[in-house]
């Protein structure tokens, strides 16, 4: 029997698991910028990897993060995309709340 605290978790369950990977597909793309800004000031002699190559790359691969991150970090409730700044409370489309606090009970809202 479902309680009505069931389909909260389920949801902050869907809303965690995209926040987790929205941060972890960046992580290529900061590697493959790091290299291609230090393969730039070093000319070329960092890893010896010309920034011929290492800067397309980069580029490539930020183009391929932010596609990413358009497609998977949606509301879960409404399917509104939830913006390239830092995550809020709540969805801009919907509103609905989304996260707790660790601290906080489920179900308890914004109480203290």
């Amino acid at each position: 029997m479902d309680t009505p605290e069931t389909p909260n978790m389920a949801f902050e369950m869907v809303f965690l698991r995209r926040k987790r990977m929205v941060n972890l597909t960046s992580i290529p793309f900061l590697v493959l910028a790091a290299i291609a800004l230090l393969a730039r000031l070093t000319h070329g002699r960092f890893l010896a990897i010309p920034f011929s190559i290492a800067g397309p790359v980069a580029y490539a691969a930020f183009i391929v993060t932010l596609a990413v991150h358009v497609i998977i970090w949606r509301c879960p409730s409404c399917g509104g995309y939830l913006g390239l700044v830092a995550p809020s409370k709540f969805c801009p489309k919907c509103g609905i709340r989304l996260g707790r606090r660790h601290n906080e009970e489920p179900g308890t809202g914004d109480r203290p």
